[in-house]
């Protein structure tokens, strides 16, 4: 027992380890636009002081990019403060799509630097299930990374949510990669130990390509 959590908590520091990178240097190219912008503000004001007129719509256009860099930062915080609050509730009713649409955007730049690009199929309805959010974050962090890697360059990972009458699903692809060949899907760690603390399984369909979580509608002991 005293291993598994200690898996788990090397897991779970290597998760926000890797958003966070991930994340900072998202955020670091934010601050150089701003920045940028920033400086060319100053040259105007300068201009403008050596009674150079200034166009009011250059300064328009270059404020309203401050303020898409400004909401850029801010949704890219708010996805971190999500990831973090979840740590908080170990059993919570959870929405998965927004769960989902959560991690692939943190995922993004992952994606972006293998040319793959995350696409989420909208369930018709809200699904929930009442699990750990944390560890579902993470496990399907390992899912997208091992998606992306399965799908290969200038490829698409969908990802679709979907009810069942076990409770619900999470499925990826599908991928031509499934079809050719077989996914260990459940031998190794971190996913083996995330596996077992959500009664999940992983189980890839060669027919269709896909590589899926299932999931319980409630953890039980």
């Amino acid at each position: 027992m005293t291993e598994s959590r200690n898996n788990h908590s090397k897991t779970g520091v290597r998760f926000f380890g890797e958003i966070t990178a991930l994340l900072s240097h998202d955020l670091k190219n934010v601050l150089a636009i701003i920045n940028e912008n920033a400086g060319l503000l100053e040259d105007f004001s300068l201009m403008a002081a050596g009674g150079n007129p200034i166009s009011p719509e250059r300064l328009g256009m270059i404020a309203g990019k401050i303020q898409r860099q400004v909401r850029r930062a801010d949704e890219m915080i708010k996805r971190l403060n999500r990831v973090g609050h979840s740590v908080d509730r170990p059993l919570d009713t959870v929405n998965l799509a927004g769960l989902v649409e959560t991690v692939c955007a943190l995922a993004a730049r992952k994606a972006m630097l293998k040319t793959v690009s995350l696409s989420i199929t909208q369930p018709s309805g809200p699904v929930t299930v009442k699990t750990d959010p944390f560890v579902l974050q993470q496990l399907i962090w390992v899912c997208i990374d091992r998606a992306i890697r399965i799908a290969g360059a200038s490829n698409t990972v969908e990802i679709a949510i979907k009810s069942t009458t076990r409770g619900a699903t999470i499925v990826f692809g599908p991928m031509e990669a499934i079809r050719n060949k077989p996914v260990d899907t459940g031998s190794e760690l971190p996913q083996k130990e995330l596996l077992g603390m959500l009664n999940a399984d992983l189980v890839t369909d060669r027919n269709q390509g896909t590589l899926a979580v299932e999931l319980p509608l409630e953890i039980t002991g």
